[in-house]
């Protein structure tokens, strides 16, 4: 049910990630996005970690923080975390 709201960021980590490869080459792994859903299904926090680059971090989770995702009654300020692969042509 998170799905179509994550893939929707895509073309925005995509630009996170092309921006910041063009100043490491070897940049490549894995982010670990942290997101407080409220329940009317916006991001009350986003925090990503786990690539080294502060500077792509910082993008990436700003990248969630205006994702919309469905409401949730039953668990209001649910906490997710997603793994993001980032590799050159295609991560």
């Amino acid at each position: 049910e998170l799905r179509p709201a994550i893939d929707g960021r895509k073309p925005l980590l995509v630009s996170c990630y092309e921006t910041q490869l063009r100043v490491s080459k070897a940049l490549t792994g894995t982010v670990q996005v942290t997101l407080t859903i409220r329940g009317d299904g916006t991001v009350a926090a986003s925090h990503a970690e786990g690539m080294g680059n502060s500077a792509l971090e910082t993008c990436v989770a700003d990248a969630f923080r205006a994702a919309r995702f469905p409401k949730r009654k039953a668990r209001p300020g649910a906490e997710v975390t997603v793994a993001i692969a980032l590799e050159p042509n295609g991560g």
